[in-house]
């Protein structure tokens, strides 16, 4: 088996939270593997790890408990005519040393039926939606062959075994990992958690 030396190069959000249209570009120098993002309180960034599980995974792992807002961003879901459409996605590029070698994608697009405005809480939107809108939720694995082309899946048996071939989800606090809670990281109760990712 050939080892590959990955590197998450970019992710891509598109009407995701308070994200309308943001590329960020991850550090691809092999001496400094890791990129720290650091901004005050509301800008964004636990939003963005959360893109990055709702891609990998299909849910978010930071959500502030009974706020109920929805994955796509407010201001564009708010302005959705009814017969019109509104898609929130999230890509996440991955490279090996050949450049890109990945390419991970999930939507969530949102269609106002009616112009219903009672609130109610959709499963795939994450939240509290318009009860006018309907929901639907794609995902694509895209995978650079020996060849050179492009071989991409959205079979979600296929698009889950795929994902967890590069980044197991057991694994994914150890990659994606959110600074404000280092402090609870360490404690006591996480000493097994992290052996066993040490060990996997």
């Amino acid at each position: 088996m050939v080892r590959e030396n990955l590197r998450i190069k970019n992710i891509e959000l598109k009407n995701f939270r308070p994200y309308e249209d943001v590329t960020i570009e991850f550090s691809q120098d092999k001496k400094k593997t890791f990129t720290v993002i650091e901004g005050n309180n509301s800008a964004g960034k636990t939003s963005l790890i959360n893109g990055m599980y709702w891609c990998l995974y299909g849910k978010e792992q930071f959500l502030n408990e009974g706020e109920g807002k929805p994955i796509p961003n407010q201001n564009i879901l708010n302005n959705v005519k009814v017969g019109s459409t509104c898609e929130s996605s999230v890509t996440i590029t991955i490279n090996d040393d050949d450049g890109p070698k990945y390419q991970i994608c999930r939507s969530l697009i949102c269609r106002r039926e009616k112009e219903d405005k009672t609130k109610k809480s959709d499963i795939d939107a994450g939240g509290q939606i318009d009860s006018g809108f309907t929901t639907f939720i794609s995902q694509t694995f895209t995978q650079r062959t020996g060849r050179g082309d492009w071989d991409p899946t959205s079979h979600p048996e296929k698009f889950t075994d795929r994902v967890t071939k590069i980044l197991p989800e057991k694994l994914a606090g150890f990659v994606i990992f959110n600074g404000e809670i280092l402090d609870s990281f360490f404690k006591t109760d996480n000493a097994g958690k992290i052996k066993d990712g040490i060990e996997k």
